[in-house]
């Protein structure tokens, strides 16, 4: 059989060396998701502003800087590499003519409440490797007023600036405020540099990045320095390590780098699973107070990786085709929310249903599925009747209030624990795209949900295993009742636990979002 073009199975020269580091990824991938320090803290998704305001004797200076996270640079090469033969530095330079001359339309200067025209005296773009290689882009622009020689000197002088760019996209916001020296400047915050001009993040997370889009202070006009030569060379971006799941895709893989990668992927999609935010809480406390079996765990794995990978496609393809309509970060932080909210009123409904149960408290009692109704399988002489092997396993249990798993709700979980992609496996498949290698990539991203619906089988299994062990154990007489009050609070517990997380999940994605909803 003759396989997919995009991936070619001969030696390389170095085909030694990179087997070797694929094969210390997917052993290091076992251990822990290995991560970089120089990867973007703030997701591929951003796009990051910079202004710095300098006040010297005779000028007022505007150092404007944007640094697009890889998802956003991918999305403006599409127009920037025009011949499709990779970004040039003309080209590069022409896109940052254009763009920071369209920035200068957002921002605005103001002394005494009159806006000042600034002049651009300086722009350059310029472009790094970021994760899985795919390009990260910035902007650098230089903005000028130059005081008239009728300005009251030393005179107090309010100066106000402000920055609608990009303002409804996620990332780092700054102001800095740069007095030169002796300058008389009365400010209450921004005179600190926290980023290096967007060099360095010293934030973990969007949460704790600033979202600053407009400043005021004090200046006595005139004071400072006389404004030094501009310095024409602007120093250009780092390259940014990949890490992770995001180092696996390369071009022309050997069939052995297929094959760890594969494994590699599969661990870093496990550890995925183990961070925080993830479905492994909301699958134990369901699982607990039912009667499933590892059939049942085993189908709701194939359920959350069938819905991360399908999710991680959808994302992909609005990157690559329909960012014009709706933006991937937009549909990302839609997602975030929604899962959140589907999440605890699925916690919601099953708490409210168990309440019921107990409020019942009918010896054989119980539900077969979060949406059926409590009903009990004994006849009024008390005969049981046989539902086959799963039924008859619940009316053996007497007056045990625990309920019958349903496929629906096993299927709705499945959905629920798959829903949120990763952003690295968005990244993995724009990189497959970009190297020719699509069909690569996508075998990377099913690897990498099946790590994730692999740790949710294993939770769900031990769960379900767990629970049958108590069964046993419930009939020792100095267990039973500690194991009975322990599965009647894990009974009315478990969708509490649910809520509480869907909850937490849509108020951390609010937050992400800077509060907005789209």
């Amino acid at each position: 059989m003759r396989l997919p073009r995009m991936i070619h199975f001969v030696p390389a020269p170095r085909s030694r060396t990179m087997f070797l580091l694929l094969l210390a990824s997917a052993v290091l991938s076992l251990f822990g998701d290995v991560r970089s320090a120089r990867a973007h803290p703030l997701g591929n998704f951003t796009i990051n502003r910079y202004a710095r305001i300098d006040l010297y004797q005779d000028v007022v200076r505007v150092t404007y800087v944007l640094d697009l996270a890889e998802i956003p640079s991918f999305q403006e090469l599409a127009a920037i590499d025009s011949d499709n033969n990779g970004a040039s530095a003309e080209e590069l330079s022409l896109w940052a003519d254009g763009l920071s001359q369209a920035m200068l339309g957002g921002i605005s200067l103001s002394l005494n409440g009159e806006r000042v025209a600034l002049q651009r005296v300086l722009y350059e773009g310029s472009s790094a490797p970021g994760q899985s290689n795919l390009l990260i882009l910035r902007m650098t622009s230089v903005y000028e007023y130059s005081l008239p020689g009728d300005v009251e000197r030393k005179a107090p002088t309010s100066v106000e600036f402000a920055d609608s760019n990009y303002a409804d996209r996620l990332g780092w916001r700054e102001i800095v405020i740069a007095p030169s020296p002796g300058a008389e400047v009365v400010s209450p915050a921004g005179f600190v540099d926290r980023s290096n001009e967007l060099r360095s993040y010293p934030a973990s997370s969007l949460s704790d990045a600033p979202d600053e889009r407009s400043v005021r202070l004090t200046w006595r006009a005139g004071t400072g320095a006389k404004a030094p030569a501009i310095d024409k060379e602007v120093a250009s971006i780092e390259a940014r390590d990949s890490s992770g799941f995001a180092s696996l895709i390369v071009d022309n893989p050997a069939w052995q780098t297929i094959a760890l990668s594969l494994v590699a992927a599969f661990g870093f999609g496990i550890f995925h699973a183990l961070g925080p935010g993830h479905g492994k809480t909301v699958v134990a406390a369901y699982l607990v107070g039912t009667r499933g079996t590892p059939r049942h765990a085993v189908a709701l794995g194939l359920t959350v990786t069938a819905t991360h990978t399908s999710t991680v496609y959808v994302l992909g393809f609005f990157a690559l085709a329909a960012s014009h309509y709706i933006r991937s970060e937009q549909l990302y932080l839609s997602l975030s929310v929604l899962s959140g909210l589907l999440v605890a009123g699925f916690g919601l409904m099953l708490l409210v249903q168990r309440l019921g149960l107990v409020r019942a408290g009918e010896p054989g009692t119980h539900r077969h599925g979060p949406w059926s109704r409590p009903h009990s399988h004994q006849h009024e002489e008390g005969h049981s009747h046989d539902h086959g092997a799963a039924g008859g396993e619940m009316v053996a249990a007497g007056r045990d209030q625990s309920q019958h798993i349903g496929w629906r709700g096993l299927l709705t979980l499945g959905v629920l624990g798959g829903l949120l992609p990763c952003p690295s496996a968005i990244v993995v498949m724009l990189a497959a795209v970009s190297l020719g290698q699509v069909f690569f990539g996508m075998l990377l991203i099913v690897a990498f949900s099946a790590g994730l619906a692999f740790t949710l089988t294993a939770i769900g299994i031990a769960v379900v295993l767990g629970h049958h062990l108590a069964g046993r154990l419930r009939g020792r007489t100095r267990l039973a009742s500690v194991i009975s009050r322990a599965q009647r609070v894990a009974l009315i517990g478990s969708p509490a636990v649910i809520v509480v997380v869907g909850l937490i999940l849509t108020a951390q994605a609010i937050e992400q979002g800077s509060g907005r909803i789209y």
